[in-house]
């Protein structure tokens, strides 16, 4: 094996990880922006069933003395 052919191999090896790396970090953004995605749905469920709950005690006159 000559020089030539050994620096061509690492140029191959190099882009290769390259792309692999380049897909990782694709793949481990998608799943974060899918987990903020769902954390603020559930924040937003919580917070409209707050609200909901809230009108509920002062309407049922819970608050009322």
């Amino acid at each position: 094996m000559d020089i030539d052919n050994f620096a061509d191999e690492l140029i191959d090896t190099e882009a290769n990880m390259s792309l692999a790396n380049t897909e990782l970090e694709t793949t481990l953004r998608r799943k974060i922006a899918r987990k903020k995605f769902w954390r603020w749905v559930l924040f937003i469920c919580l917070c409209i069933l707050s609200i909901y709950l809230l009108y509920r005690c002062i309407n049922d006159g819970w608050f009322k003395s």
